[in-house]
């Protein structure tokens, strides 16, 4: 689901939470609950933001950078998810989504994130160690962009300035 983006399999997963916790069937309503429990638990207020589906494909999901990046947070001081969840994530110049991203640069091998991609909206969150040793979390979205290879290129040089 993480390294080559496949949707159906993260629509399924959006289920799974909801079938987790529930005796009957597991409907999206759900699963949005069991998300905004998860938004409220990190300090967030979860109308704030709006999940309409589980791969991230509706134009109706509104999410913040700075939710993305407490999430990332909150998972990076559990290690017992952070260290499963790590190696899901495509690396810069390695592997899966971001295989030929920032390949020559500071950031490949070093930054491991998710791509999201819908009709004007490209985002990259994830972890990179900063030159100075720190591990960041850190989210990017940018809205409005006629094609995605400008927004991807300004995640490229973001993510490149933060590793050097």
């Amino acid at each position: 689901m993480m390294k080559r983006s496949d949707n159906l399999f993260a629509e399924s997963m959006f289920y799974q939470i909801a079938a987790a916790r529930r005796a009957r069937w597991a409907k999206a309503q759900h699963a949005r609950a069991e998300i905004k429990q998860l938004v409220k638990r990190i300090g967030m207020n979860p109308s704030d933001c709006i999940i309409a589906d589980g791969s991230g494909l509706s134009l109706y999901n509104y999410l913040s950078a700075e939710l993305e990046v407490k999430l990332l947070r909150y998972a990076f001081l559990k290690p017992d998810i952070y260290n499963t969840f790590l190696n899901t994530l495509p690396i810069a110049g390695v592997d899966g989504t971001l295989r030929n991203r920032m390949k020559s640069t500071p950031a490949q091998g070093n930054v491991r994130a998710k791509t999201g991609t819908v009709r004007g909206v490209s985002s990259l969150a994830g972890y990179l160690t900063a030159s100075n040793g720190n591990r960041l979390c850190f989210a990017i979205i940018s809205n409005g962009g006629l094609t995605h290879s400008p927004m991807r290129n300004l995640q490229n040089k973001i993510c490149v300035a933060l590793c050097q």
